[in-house]
């Protein structure tokens, strides 16, 4: 059941974000820059599913829940031509990293999942994108792994979806790199389910082989392809 906690972030989107983006428009953003937990830079509501979320430091995390996948979502304009990112710092435990962004969200049983792992089953980094369907889970539906990724380190995670192609991204924010890339064919099982979803925002699951709940996010922001 959806717990909905008004917050007021910062006021500004990290620059980065606009001018990587500069032939979009920004519909939804969220800096998380002034340390209270839920209304977006934006004016967007956060909707908390499972977890508790607030605001450390400048930055988002999941702070209850354990051994649950936890949401936190807010109604954007789109739902197709679309590119969600954020900055994401994996957690500073080693081999306990999985934050992920939530995109097409209808529920917690319906949406598209892309994350990022350091964990025991994929130590060298990992990138996948996947969806749930009905409360299904298929969680790699495309992946890239022995990328290099280690914990305590922020990274750029992006989804950008046209029609049925979805496509997550790991960029360096060191000189802006990309790291890895993959693609996913959505299926018409999956465009019925929640292909025209809204929701977009942030997920995390947090269990022994996955996050332990030290994953942060930051400069969240939806744009328009």
């Amino acid at each position: 059941m959806r717990h909905r906690i008004l917050v007021v972030f910062g006021l500004i989107i990290a620059a980065m974000s606009v001018t990587a983006a500069s032939a979009a428009e920004l519909v939804a953003w969220d800096s998380f820059s002034d340390g209270e937990a839920a209304v977006a830079d934006s004016g967007g509501t956060w909707a908390q599913v499972n977890h508790t979320w607030s605001v450390q430091d400048g930055q988002a995390v999941a702070t209850a829940g354990r051994l649950r996948i936890g949401y936190a979502v807010m109604a954007t304009p789109v739902s197709d031509g679309f590119t969600v990112q954020a900055d994401i710092t994996t957690s500073p435990t080693y081999d306990r990293a999985a934050p992920a962004l939530v995109t097409n969200w209808v529920d917690n049983k319906n949406n598209m999942v892309t994350k990022l792992e350091v964990t025991p089953g994929h130590p060298g980094g990992m990138l996948a994108v996947g969806d749930q369907i009905d409360g299904q889970i298929h969680s790699t539906l495309c992946k890239v792994d022995r990328l290099g990724l280690t914990n305590g380190v922020t990274y750029r995670l992006s989804v950008t979806r046209t029609g049925d192609i979805v496509t997550g991204s790991v960029t360096s924010l060191v000189d802006g790199s990309l790291i890895g890339s993959c693609s996913a064919v959505l299926s018409s099982e999956a465009l019925t389910a929640f292909g025209a979803g809204t929701g977009q925002g942030l997920r995390v699951k947090i269990k022994d082989d996955e996050d332990d709940g030290g994953s942060r996010w930051d400069n969240f922001a939806v744009f328009t392809n």
